[in-house]
């Protein structure tokens, strides 16, 4: 049969009955078939299309006029199906397969798949043969699947970044071999396997737990694989286990099966615990419950326990505490003696019994007794009292007892006591024993004295002028001879005493007090005498002792100074400052015109520099402080260290300027660094000032005030001063509500973060953003970072929050890498704070963002401020060379306003300085701040790093700036910061 031309199916017609037979029967098959044939001319319009077209496509192409095949293709494919039409069109007999989408009647567009064959050079055929089936449906499977694999591949990253941060190792065992086959990071902790990577899962496929005598536990022991084989749920079952490293461990697991959709187990997974050092701690904490009651067993004391059904304020006055005292402490519990002392015979009969039961509050005695104790600041030693037991015998004890304070409240208070009635009594008896016998021993203790005082002549014996370095003929019989030799702050005492006990003042004289000796030495002296009387009572003759108290007196003071000396700085210490303050208070009580101030300083990031250098490092830092700080009061202040990196100041005052400029003074101590261990360290403080008024009638008040002020001072931006006023109490009030409202405000997606564009200065073309963090807080709208990092950083809610920023961040600029043809030079800047630095898993952190987020480490810009690198700089320079490592470039922000050495910038990764908007905002009065703009421009350039001007908000900025070489700026003349919709904006008309 011949084939049929061109020509024959224009014109529709045959050169015989046969061949007309022959052209039904093909374009029956042709009309009838799975697939459309298309005959198209050498332009590549068709001139023959089977009806199947029509089913494919929704109309007759064989109605159409002089359509091209690329006329049915997407916009989107049509050049592309016209180049590749074309180049069969010069290769004679060529073929080739063509998918595109071609459009349908109804405006969609459906999948095609066409073989197109070059036949235009068969004189048969003299035409381009197309042959095309519809394909929509299955490539509409494949997109649908290749998109599930894709989200299937995400939901497994996801469930493998959650699984590495969670709190207790997790590990997924496979069956039927037990491998696991997932485990966190957590779970290599617990077992401590040698090789530290996650992916070298073998140690854990190999690992199935190891009895204390080395042996593998047996499957059916093994929780996990009973999991497996038995599908049973094992609830906190503990086991002891020999580590990867060979010690001995303790842990909780729970394990379950996981089955498939038939029920089938197909592996198993298990949370586990290392609870070893909670049950050592367990068992620690019941050893020391039996030393406790092994002591209160066999103390000689008596001990006991007061607890106060409800908290007693330590705020209010003295004689209300007393009456809350009374009525609300309860004996909790006491020891056998204790009981003794009050009459019972078992400590039981004591417990619950009220302290007003106790203690007659109508006796006087009692209710200075607990004066004393609360005045002392509830921590009193050696103190007597005189009380009655439980028939009403009087006692005397010797009482030690402490209070224990929570949250300005005190709760509980501790103690012993020992029963003394007899040895005062046997005390009392011997005073008068004493006294009695006194006049005849003639002062036998010692150097002994006789004084006559009708002819004014004392003897002394050998023994008292060998005391004091002299022979026995070198002192003249004249009491010149002692009184000379006495300490000039001692003599008015030692007049008044023996003035006393001749006016018949005292029963007997006694005085201690301080003699040259004859090498230049001082020695303590005590002196005893009794006066002989006539019949009228006047004193005529008077002897006595005087003993040497050298080495006592040296021991009392050395007990003193541990008392209430600091011994690293050789400070008082907060006992003595407690002291002191209630003197301070008691007499503003007495004289009203009596003013004094506390000033309450607080190192700044000490912490960081103690973790950082070591505590020994911390410990010489602040005896250097203390040193420094000594310089700046009086005498007559206390400067005291209250514990840790705190120190206080109670200084009298006759105006509050007076106590701010001393602040000024304390500051000047900080502004060069200290030298410890070879190592320049910075630091600052912050201070909080409290006056005294009226209504202080305690320390603790005013402690209070001085307290809440120097964490204004912190919030402020730390080494400043703040004055305590009423206003500052409604802010405290507000902090803590902002604490509260933080650690909802991740989890209720109350953040956001709004972008600020960086501009080059001589085209104004975007080249990044800065991303802001924002909190849209339910209630109060809308609050700045400045009112809420503060808090984040100071209850270190800043790690997650910081976190969220930088993979918001990132996230964004992964979006608009996609959306956009960007700057090279395009890049996000975060703001990381100092507290970030102080955490060993920064690093890792900001390389798992960027691995999650899929974003360029390279377009990512971590913005630092100065304190950072003065910190400690050899930690900091490392740490920020591995934040490098991760493609990232590193900025300096607000540079100027801090304290770095400029000699020390070179040593760090720095790529740019971001000149603080203090300076850029004056620039247009003109005056220093553009030199000093200039330098930094120099410094810059010098140092290779790039600058960028923040706060341009005029054009004379921006003339002033480029006239200086300055390329790159941001601030409210270019925009504010924006919504992310509207940063597209800027990038699509950038």
């Amino acid at each position: 049969m011949k084939a049929l031309t061109k020509a024959d199916v224009r014109k529709g017609n045959s050169t015989a009955s046969g061949e007309r037979t022959s052209a039904r029967l093909f374009r029956a098959l042709l009309d009838h078939g799975r697939e459309a044939v298309l005959l198209l001319e050498r332009d590549g319009k068709v001139v023959y299309a089977g009806s199947p077209s029509e089913r494919i496509i929704g109309y007759d192409l064989r109605t159409a006029e002089r359509i091209g095949i690329a006329d049915l293709a997407h916009p989107d494919e049509a050049d592309a199906l016209v180049q590749q039409v074309n180049a069969l069109l010069d290769s004679p007999s060529a073929s080739t397969t063509l998918l595109f989408r071609a459009r349908h009647r109804d405006g969609t567009y459906v999948w095609v798949e066409a073989a197109v064959t070059n036949l235009l050079d068969d004189p048969d055929v003299s035409a381009v043969v197309c042959t095309f089936r519809d394909v929509n449906e299955a490539r509409l499977q494949e997109e649908e699947r290749l998109r599930i694999l894709d989200q299937l591949e995400r939901e497994r990253a996801r469930f493998e970044a959650v699984l590495q941060q969670m709190p207790a190792g997790v590990g997924i065992a496979e069956a039927p071999s037990g491998r696991i086959v997932l485990g966190s990071k957590k779970l290599e902790h617990i077992f401590r396997f040698p090789t530290p990577e996650l992916d070298s899962v073998e140690s854990y496929a190999q690992y199935q737990g190891f009895h204390p005598d080395g042996s593998p536990y047996q499957p059916e022991h093994w929780p996990i694989a009973r999991a497996l084989q038995t599908g049973e749920v094992v609830t906190n079952e503990e086991i002891e286990v020999v580590r990867g490293d060979g010690t001995h461990g303790r842990v909780r697991i729970n394990a379950a099966p996981i089955r498939d959709a038939s029920g089938e187990i197909v592996a198993s997974v298990a949370v586990i615990d290392d609870v070893t050092e909670y049950r050592l701690a367990e068992s620690a904490l019941r050893v020391s419950e039996k030393r406790y009651r092994t002591f209160l067993a066999q103390s000689s004391e008596g001990i006991w326990r007061l607890e106060l059904r409800e908290p007693v304020p330590t705020s209010l006055p003295v004689d209300e505490q007393i009456d809350l005292f009374y009525r609300h402490g309860v004996m909790a519990e006491c020891n056998l003696v204790m009981a003794q002392m009050y009459g019972y015979e078992d400590p039981s009969e004591m417990a619950g019994i009220l302290l007003g039961d106790m203690l007659d509050r109508s006796a006087e005695s009692n209710v200075e007794y607990l004066r004393r104790f609360v005045r002392s600041g509830y921590r009193m030693l050696d103190d007597e009292s005189i009380e009655h037991d439980r028939f009403g015998s009087p006692k005397i004890f010797l009482n030690n007892c402490v209070g224990i304070v929570e949250n300005g409240c005190i709760v509980q208070a501790w103690g012993s006591q020992r029963d003394i009635t007899e040895r005062k009594q046997a005390e009392m008896a011997l005073r008068v024993s004493e006294e009695r016998y006194a006049l005849a021993a003639r002062g036998a203790n010692d150097g002994l004295w006789d004084w006559n005082l009708e002819t004014n002549e004392v003897y002394y014996s050998p023994r008292w002028k060998q005391m004091i370095g002299y022979g026995e003929v070198d002192l003249a019989n004249t009491p010149n001879e002692w009184f000379v030799r006495v300490f000039d702050e001692d003599r008015a005492k030692l007049d008044e005493a023996i003035a006393r006990h001749l006016e018949d003042g005292s029963p007997h004289f006694e005085c201690e007090y301080r003699l040259r000796h004859q090498d230049g030495s001082v020695r303590w002296m005590l002196a005893r005498g009794l006066a002989v009387r006539d019949a009228g009572g006047v004193a005529y003759r008077m002897a006595g002792s005087q003993t040497e108290v050298t080495e006592r007196r040296q021991a009392e003071a050395m007990l003193v100074q541990r008392a209430y000396y600091d011994a690293l700085t050789q400070l008082p210490n907060r006992d003595l400052f407690l002291e002191r303050l209630w003197r301070a208070v008691e007499r503003a009580k007495r004289k009203r015109d009596y003013r004094f101030a506390i000033l309450f300083l607080d190192l700044d990031r000490f912490k960081v520099i103690n973790d950082s250098l070591g505590h020994q490092a911390g410990d010489r830092l602040i005896a250097s402080i203390a040193s420094r700080l000594r310089t700046c009061v009086r005498e007559s202040d206390t400067l005291a260290r209250l514990g840790g990196d705190e120190f206080g100041l109670l200084m009298e005052i006759e105006d509050v300027s007076d106590a701010l400029n001393v602040s000024e003074r304390l500051h000047d101590v900080f502004r060069k660094p200290f030298t410890i261990d070879a190592s320049d360290v910075f630091t600052s403080a912050s201070i909080g000032i409290a006056v005294n008024s009226a209504h202080h009638e305690t320390p603790d008040a005013l402690l209070k005030e001085a307290d809440i002020a120097m964490y204004r001072a912190k919030a402020e931006g730390k080494a400043g001063h703040v004055l305590y006023d009423a206003t500052l109490h409604d802010h405290v009030t507000r902090l803590l509500r902002y604490e509260t409202d933080l650690r909802r405000a991740i989890d209720r997606h109350e953040f956001f973060v709004e972008y600020q564009p960086m501009v080059e200065l001589s085209t104004g073309r975007v080249i990044g953003f800065e991303a802001l963090l924002r909190w849209q807080h339910p209630t109060l709208g809308v609050i700045q970072p400045k009112d809420f990092i503060p808090v984040a950083e100071e209850t270190n809610l800043i790690f997650p929050i910081d976190r969220w920023v930088l993979n918001e961040a990132c996230e964004q600029l992964r979006k608009w890498r996609a959306m956009f043809r960007l700057d090279p030079r395009f890049a996000m800047s975060v703001n990381f704070s100092s507290k970030q630095f102080s955490q060993g898993d920064l690093v890792e952190t900001v390389g798992q963002i960027l691995h999650d987020t899929k974003a360029d480490g390279a377009q990512l810009k971590l913005e630092i401020t100065e304190n950072v690198l003065m910190e400690d700089a050899g930690s900091a320079a490392r740490l920020l060379s591995q934040l490098k490592a991760l493609g990232t470039s590193i900025l300096i922000d607000d540079f100027g306003t801090g304290y770095s050495s400029l000699g020390y910038l070179h040593q760090f990764p720095i790529d740019a300085l971001k000149i603080d908007r203090s300076f850029i905002s004056r620039l247009d009065a003109g005056g220093k701040e553009i030199e000093i703009v200039r330098a930094i421009l120099a410094l810059a350039d010098g140092l290779e790093m790039d600058v960028i001007a923040e706060g341009i908000e005029t054009l004379d900025h921006v003339r002033v700036l480029q006239g200086l070489r300055c390329r790159y700026g941001q601030g409210y003349y270019y925009s504010r910061p924006v919504t992310p919709a509207d940063a597209e904006l800027l990038l699509r008309s950038d």
